[in-house]
């Protein structure tokens, strides 16, 4: 599920979700199916990955795998593709720093990481 969803939705760029989720406020975004939606998550990790930021995305990652678990949607297939998308920011950050960002997005609830991207919105 998490493969296909990722890959058949459009991705959308760093400013236009920034702008998103920066101008309409943390309300507004929840009212559109960002509450816990899992692809809402999955971008959210996607656009810190295009912005360079390894820790945050692999944060975001994980708590979108969250969702998907929590929603039934995860699939032992989705295992691997989830891994490749990792790679990147596995080459990033140091051990350490890398398994610290899995533990914090494995401890994420879907507001936790749209409140946790916000953060940075806010002050963009």
């Amino acid at each position: 599920m998490f493969v296909d969803d990722f890959n058949d939705s459009p991705h959308v760029g760093p400013a236009g979700f920034r702008k998103l989720i920066g101008a309409t406020g943390e309300e507004d975004f929840k009212s559109r199916g960002g509450r816990n939606d899992p692809v809402t998550a999955r971008r959210l990790a996607e656009t810190e990955q295009r912005l360079g930021q390894a820790a945050r995305s692999v944060r975001l990652y994980y708590a979108a795998r969250n969702v998907y678990d929590s929603i039934g949607a995860w699939q032992q297939e989705d295992d691997p593709k989830f891994e490749e998308y990792l790679n990147p920011c596995r080459a990033a950050l140091d051990e350490a720093e890398f398994a610290a960002a899995v533990e914090d997005g494995r401890a994420m609830t879907m507001e936790q990481a749209i409140a946790y991207a916000l953060e940075i919105s806010a002050n963009a």
